[in-house]
């Protein structure tokens, strides 16, 4: 069975710190597949 991480996160700063703390997260638990908000890395709303 595959197992899946969904991760609903406001946009990240361009720091990668805090989405390798949560993809290491998914990879710890065997996730074969992490989906993203389309937004996640791109503060394109935020900087209207």
């Amino acid at each position: 069975m595959s197992r899946i991480c969904a991760l609903q996160l406001p946009t990240q700063p361009l720091s990668e710190a805090r989405l390798d703390y949560y993809l290491k997260i998914c990879a710890d638990e065997n996730a074969r597949l992490v989906v993203l908000g389309e937004y996640v890395l791109n503060s394109f709303f935020k900087e209207l």
